[in-house]
């Protein structure tokens, strides 16, 4: 089963990119909507700024602060969004382990795939979680 995200990580790995250009690794090509119990719709453009968030929010979830309520009700890339139970998987992650175990994996895959806070990141996410993405 492939996943929206092994085709964009293909497909950018197969363009040069510019190593003067700033944050390059971190600038989503699609931008990335979540959908927070806390704060509604939230876009991010930006890997590095939705990471943070996500931290933020599992250490939100691990103090507490939302017991018995939904943290992120929903995530979008595009015309596609993950599935209601990939959304509760990374959520069950951040509450429990937050990002720390992710980041591990990150650092042991190949190229890109390794930097931490960068476009790559977000895309191994999925593939990491299982998730199933769905169109509109």
């Amino acid at each position: 089963m492939s996943f929206p995200a092994q085709h964009r990580r293909q497909s950018e790995t197969a363009v040069a990119v510019d190593s003067s250009s700033v944050g390059m690794y971190a600038r989503l090509l699609t931008p990335v909507v979540l959908v927070t119990s806390m704060k509604g719709r939230e876009v991010f453009r930006d890997s590095r700024r939705l990471f943070e968030r996500l931290e933020f929010i599992g250490e939100t979830l691990r103090c507490g602060h939302l017991p018995g309520e939904r943290a992120i009700m929903a995530i979008w890339q595009g015309d596609e969004h993950v599935s209601d139970s990939g959304v509760q998987a990374l959520e069950f992650m951040l509450e429990t382990t937050g990002l720390e175990a992710f980041n591990r994996a990150c650092k042991r895959q190949r190229g890109a795939g390794r930097a931490i806070g960068s476009k790559y990141q977000w895309y191994f996410v999925s593939e990491y979680l299982g998730w199933t993405w769905e169109r509109a």
